[in-house]
């Protein structure tokens, strides 16, 4: 049993959640007119709105002893300041660095580490450049017209790919993105699946992004 489910807050949450499983959702909205506004959060243009859970405020006051309990923003903390946290791979957990696009400085052992992320970061841009511009070419000199990506189960990874591409590529082009396959999936079935194999062209180019395998052909 992990120190997490065997803390105190953990079961307390456990016993809460028989009493408060039964309870319908319109029924908690009919007897609170006020519940969206009281379990939502706004800041700038982002609306974080939670009242569509099964919650009410003895489910938040028992979440927030929760976190106090394994000091939540003791550990929020370590990971801003570039502590760490992974102690499976023993290093920080650097996913902020990536939206930290303020560029303030985010140290790691006393070195800043925006420089080399923002490095990689324009190096991703201009690869997603010439593949919508089409400058990115294989060996038969054809734009690149079909991106399959195989990254297991990241399924959102793939719709938000496939919706920023839809808005940003030549409408001349054609990008597929099917959502189901993944990487235990041959690449000629991947190819057939998608109707482009063809004798004697079967380019493929492999690049990763981000987290995600991506296959890329002409």
């Amino acid at each position: 049993m992990s120190t997490l489910t065997a803390s105190s807050a953990w079961k307390a949450l456990e016993l809460h959640y028989k009493e408060i499983a039964p309870v319908h959702m319109r029924d908690q909205f009919a007897s609170d007119p006020h519940r969206f506004s009281r379990f939502s959060l706004r800041w700038n243009d982002f609306l974080v709105d939670y009242s569509k859970n099964r919650i009410n405020d003895k489910t938040m006051s028992l979440l927030f002893d929760l976190a106090r309990e394994v000091r939540l923003k003791e550990w929020t903390e370590k990971m801003f300041t570039g502590e760490e946290v992974n102690s499976t791979e023993q290093r920080p957990v650097l996913h902020i660095a990536l939206r930290n696009r303020s560029n303030t400085p985010i140290l790691v052992d006393g070195v800043d580490v925006m420089p080399s992320v923002n490095k990689v970061l324009q190096h991703m841009r201009e690869f997603c450049e010439t593949i919508r511009n089409g400058r990115w070419t294989g060996y038969t000199g054809q734009p690149i017209t079909d991106i399959v990506n195989v990254a297991g189960d990241h399924g959102f990874s793939v719709v938000a790919t496939r919706r920023h591409i839809a808005r940003a590529i030549d409408n001349e082009r054609t990008y597929k993105l099917p959502q189901d396959l993944y990487s235990s999936t041959p690449p000629a079935e991947v190819l057939r699946d998608i109707g482009h194999f063809k004798s004697g062209v079967s380019e493929l180019d492999l690049r990763t992004c981000f987290n995600s395998a991506v296959f890329v052909r002409n």
